[in-house]
């Protein structure tokens, strides 16, 4: 049994549910996951434990859309 809170289990957490129990914004949520700027040690740590009681992963579809979004290049299967 793991420690996610109640009403959440069973289901696919999103960025959104990290940022809800780590009490900062999605966007610091995803500055932490892609190491993208400097985020204090205080919030990294929320943000973290965050991720750990959630047991998030990144969507890869998601992910995949952002970059679409972002020109950044995408990952091309061999």
């Amino acid at each position: 049994m793991t420690n996610t809170p109640a009403g959440m289990e069973h289901r696919s957490f999103t960025v959104r549910d990290v940022a809800r129990l780590a009490g900062v914004s999605t966007a610091t949520v995803s500055r932490v996951v892609n190491g993208t700027s400097e985020v204090s040690e205080v919030i990294k740590t929320k943000v973290l434990n965050a991720i750990a009681t959630l047991q998030f992963s990144p969507n890869e579809h998601a992910v995949g859309l952002g970059r679409a979004n972002s020109g950044i290049p995408r990952h091309r299967a061999s």
